[in-house]
């Protein structure tokens, strides 16, 4: 991972940034499930054999946790950025000793009209295993800032 952290100035529509990679274990995903999305076929083995997956797979919670974990540490933006929408899907389950790999690709920058220090960002997500089948995808739109939002009133 390249732990670098980007200015806004520099993101430019277009931009296909490689978020690295995360191996998934079966203990991890049932502690996940078990505190998070406790449903049977992320927790008990016997039960998932016999229904639709044939075997225990992820939370999708725990797919989009580790990608966030990714993107976040590869690219980080200067000032921050902050949510506003997302569109989410998961097109094949992640399963235990899967290596989730992730890119992010900029498909928009929309400066604000009214505060010349934001603009809405959309990225897209996407997450495949080692076999190249999508496990994540999303598009989202994120409030990122050209200059730290401290320097600004909350009225500007």
């Amino acid at each position: 991972m390249n732990n670098k952290t980007f200015p806004l100035k520099d993101i430019k529509v277009g931009d296909i940034i490689d978020n690295g990679s995360y191996h998934i274990t079966k203990e991890e995903m049932i502690d996940f499930a078990q505190k998070y999305d406790p449903q049977f076929y992320h927790v008990d083995e016997a039960q998932a054999k016999d229904y639709i997956f044939g075997d225990l797979i992820a939370s999708g919670w725990l797919t989009a946790s580790i990608a966030m974990g990714l993107a976040v540490r590869t690219f980080s933006i200067e000032h921050g950025m902050i949510g506003t929408m997302v569109n989410l899907t998961w097109p094949n389950p992640t399963r235990a000793g899967d290596t989730l790999y992730l890119t992010t690709e900029v498909l928009g920058i929309t400066p604000s009209k009214s505060k010349p220090n934001q603009a809405i960002v959309e990225l897209k997500w996407l997450a495949k295993n080692q076999d190249d089948a999508p496990l994540l995808k999303t598009t989202s739109k994120l409030m990122m800032f050209y200059e730290n939002p401290t320097n600004h009133s909350k009225n500007s």
